[in-house]
Parts: C-alpha cells; sequence; structure tokens
C-alpha cells in the first residue's frame, strides 16, 4: 500500500471507538467454570480474555450467540495450534505473511493508543480558540427564497421555470439595495413560508455549522450587516440573504470542537513525521516492478 493511503488508513482508524468487551455479570469470579470445550472446563477469566481481543463484528455476534462464537473462536484456536506444532508459522511465506498481520495490526494499536494519550492545556485551547477567531464566528441571518421547477416533473400546475425565477429574485434584490426593509419584503415574497412569517428570520448560522452547502456559508459570511447578498441558487430555488448581526461562539460551547480539532492535527503531525522516517528511496530501479497503471491495490 502506498505510504500516504497507509497513513491515512491509520489515521481513519484513529477517531472510531474501540471495541468494548460486552459487559460481564460482575458476580460471576474469575474461576468460576462457565463452559466446557472437548471435555476442558474453561473458567469466566478464561471467556472474558478471549472476548476482550475479538474485533467489533464478533463483538455483536457474541451478545446474539455466545456459545455459537465462543465455538467459531475454539475453532479458529484449535486450527491454529495444529498449524504450530507442524511448524507452519516458521515456513516463508506463512512466516511473513504473520508478521505482516502483527505489524498492521500493532501499528493500528499504536497510533490509536497515541490518540488516546493526546491531552491539551486549557490555555493551549483557548489560544486556539483565539487564533481560530473566525472558525466560531456566527450570523443571525434573515432569507427570501424564490423557487423554480427543473421542469423534468409534468403537471398541469403552472409552475415558475429558473429563468422566471431568476429575474423574480433579481428584481426583488434591486428593491433591499433601494432601501425596502428586508423583513416586510422577506413576509410579501419569500416562499419559505417559515421564515417569512418571522420577517424571513433564518435563525443563527455557525461558520462550522450543520449547513453543508459551502457557497451559502461563503455568501452569509461574506457579508456586512444590513447587506444583502448576490442571489444564491440551490436544485429548486434562489436565496437572498441579510445577516442582521455576527457574534463569536463561546468557548465552553465549542471546547470539545476544539479539543477534536487540535487532537487530530497532532495525530496527523505525528503519523506525517514516521511518514517521512518511512520514506524509500530507490537506488536500484532494476530490481523493483515496473509501474502499471491504474491503482496498485483495490478496495
Amino acid at each position: 500500500m502506498r505510504a500516504g493511503l497507509f497513513v491515512f488508513v491509520l489515521c481513519s482508524r484513529v477517531f472510531a471507538q474501540a471495541p468494548q468487551p460486552p459487559a460481564q455479570p460482575a458476580n460471576i469470579p474469575d474461576m468460576t467454570i462457565v463452559c466446557e470445550v472437548n471435555g476442558k472446563q474453561i473458567t469466566a477469566g478464561e471467556v472474558r480474555a478471549m472476548i476482550a481481543g475479538m474485533p467489533p463484528q464478533y463483538m455483536q455476534i457474541y451478545m446474539q450467540d455466545p456459545a455459537g462464537t465462543l465455538q467459531r473462536l475454539f475453532f479458529i484456536k484449535n486450527l491454529a495450534e495444529e498449524g504450530e506444532k507442524k511448524g507452519l508459522d516458521q515456513i516463508s511465506p506463512n512466516k511473513e505473511q504473520l508478521e505482516f498481520q502483527r505489524n498492521s495490526a500493532l501499528a493500528t494499536i499504536a497510533i490509536t493508543d497515541y490518540s488516546n494519550n493526546v491531552s491539551f492545556t486549557r490555555l493551549e485551547e483557548e489560544k486556539y480558540y483565539k487564533d481560530h477567531a473566525d472558525q466560531f464566528a456566527q450570523a443571525k441571518v434573515r432569507v427570501i427564497y424564490v423557487a423554480f421547477s427543473s421542469g423534468k416533473v409534468k403537471s398541469d400546475v403552472k409552475v415558475r421555470s429558473e429563468a422566471e425565477a431568476q429575474a423574480k429574485i433579481d428584481e426583488v434584490r434591486k428593491e433591499l439595495v433601494a432601501g425596502a426593509e428586508f423583513a416586510k419584503v422577506a413576509k410579501e415574497v419569500s416562499e419559505d413560508k417559515e421564515s417569512a412569517e418571522k420577517g424571513g428570520e433564518w435563525g443563527v448560522i455557525k461558520r462550522s455549522g450543520e449547513i453543508p452547502d459551502k457557497e451559502t456559508v461563503k455568501a452569509i459570511f461574506a457579508l456586512k450587516p444590513g447587506e444583502v447578498s448576490q442571489p444564491v441558487r440551490e436544485p429548486n430555488g434562489f436565496y437572498l440573504f441579510t445577516v442582521d448581526s455576527f457574534s463569536k461562539q463561546h468557548f465552553d460551547d465549542v471546547a470539545n470542537d476544539i479539543f477534536n480539532e487540535m487532537k487530530a492535527a497532532q495525530v496527523r503531525q505525528h503519523t506525517d513525521d514516521v511518514n517521512k522516517r518511512s520514506a524509500v528511496k530507490v537506488v536500484n530501479s532494476d530490481f523493483f516492478p515496473r509501474p502499471q497503471s491504474g491503482p496498485p491495490f483495490s478496495h
């Protein structure tokens, strides 16, 4: 796997919730016999140890079918022991494949451990908050919406075309720029009924908030209070925005976001550093396979 892709795969796992062993009754001591396998008695402690290392998909199956899941684990264990007795783990390429699997698993554990131990002082988090003030900006917004139809859906009802909607929204904007009151025009014209009834009030929009459309966010935060945006086209209509006021989210409200962003940046830096130490300089290209078109690995 290419180095950059390998780092990405590792990083993508860091913030996934670590699998937790299924809850076990606390009143069952570890030395209690809880099942038998091929005549051998198995204790609660041994079962707990086995399930502690299971991947998430096995955890889910275990909760539905504990005995069946344990049987699968013992099946794997018994076959592995047969392989060890024959020395299969010491024969190439088995030995190298097992080493690769071990290194891959341990690398993921190492980066997860690094991530779990990242910490910052409040002063460091407050400095990030101060240095990234724009990121935590929020705006109290009003909107006017004029809808149009793509024309793909046939209907006997007369619907506005995109060109007609464009002409209408341009005319509305001219009125606003000339001094018309945004709230009054919104009540009369806007086809977003919920906001129109409130004079176009659209609520408080955060720069890094829930609106996925970057053009909308960009248009809003490019405004000065009271200024009217250019029409913003969406799939089914045009929007005009104005901002009543700007403010900044309180530090305590975004503290978790700040920590997560700082943590992600530090983990990325760490993996970048490790990746640099892992860089390969080819000194004899004749030894290596010739590059082929297309990605070297499928996913």
